[in-house]
């Protein structure tokens, strides 16, 4: 939060939007120079970056269509008219759309902006570096402790190293992880859950989704929509 502007009736602030690390590099590929990048340089890449992502919201959060009548909409809807058993069942996820032709635009958005966050951050131009310039935002946060890792848990197993960093693996693990506990349990994953099983997992042993995601869809971001 940069600036609370005010409270009442609503809460509303200038915010800053924190992004994972594989968004946005603020450091050259040559860790050995150092290469250190000022906060004001960072807060155009990281607009950048939420940029490309909100290209993906039309396929990510379908718009639901509220099951009232024309004639409701026309006049004004009475608490006692309102179909809360109905509008309760468009709760509590938005479902992805059927429709993937955006996706295409997202994809060479997202592609073009990962090609300027690269040339920008390793074309070596003092513009962008400042010696005595304000840290950027997430190393501020890291320097004092709100992004450390939390301190691991006794008497837990760990099933993979502590630097591993591979998504892919960890995202087997974790639905691995989900079938042996549906199956001791008997518990059914709901539907915006087993959406997100990835495609070369069908061998587990979970009902398949009724709305199969595109294959133009990125994995990382049904990763992060799972995590």
């Amino acid at each position: 939060v940069d600036e609370v502007i005010e409270t009442l009736p609503y809460s509303v602030a200038n915010v800053q939007i924190l992004l994972d690390k594989e968004d946005v590099q603020f450091k050259g590929e040559d860790k050995d120079k150092n290469e250190q990048v000022d906060e004001n340089f960072c807060k155009y890449l990281r607009g950048d970056a939420v940029t490309a992502s909100f290209f993906y919201h039309d396929y990510e959060f379908n718009k639901p269509k509220l099951p009232v009548g024309k004639e409701s909409i026309d006049n004004y809807l009475s608490k006692e008219d309102v179909p809360w058993v109905e509008i309760s069942n468009l709760l509590p996820f938005a479902e992805y759309s059927s429709d993937d032709v955006s996706l295409n635009a997202a994809n060479e958005k997202s592609a073009s902006v990962q090609e300027s966050l690269f040339s920008s951050t390793n074309t070596g131009d003092d513009s962008s570096n400042f010696d005595e310039g304000e840290l950027p935002m997430e190393e501020q946060l890291f320097n004092g402790g709100i992004l450390w890792d939390p301190p691991s848990v006794k008497n837990v197993i760990v099933r993979r190293s502590l630097d591993t960093s591979d998504c892919d693996a960890l995202e087997t693990l974790l639905w691995l992880a989900l079938d042996d506990f549906c199956r001791a349990t008997g518990f059914n994953l709901p539907e915006e859950v087993r959406v997100l099983m990835p495609p070369e997992m069908d061998y587990l042993d979970q009902i398949p989704s009724e709305h199969a995601l595109s294959p133009l869809y990125p994995k990382i971001r049904r990763q992060r929509r799972l995590s």
